[in-house]
């Protein structure tokens, strides 16, 4: 598997009671190097805009140029 098969994602949002998901930022990590033949390490340098109390997610999902939508596998991993 290559870097580029996967996107690595941040969604950041201010904390609210019922936070939609479209109110949330996207920000997505690169992959900064490769630690063996099996793993790679993804970096995402950031600053909040926002201060105080903010809710965030960590997903990672398959990536590929033919797929019709980001999210067409359905094989998300939440973190």
């Amino acid at each position: 598997m290559q870097p580029d098969d996967v996107v690595v994602e941040l969604l950041l949002s201010r904390q609210y009671k019922r936070t939609r998901l479209d109110q949330f930022k996207h920000f997505q990590f690169e992959c900064t190097g490769t630690l063996d033949s099996q793993a790679h390490q993804f970096e995402l340098r950031h600053v909040p805009e926002l201060c105080g109390r903010q809710e965030y997610y960590l997903r990672i999902y398959p990536h590929h140029p033919l797929l019709t939508h980001p999210l067409e596998m359905g094989k998300m991993i939440w973190l």
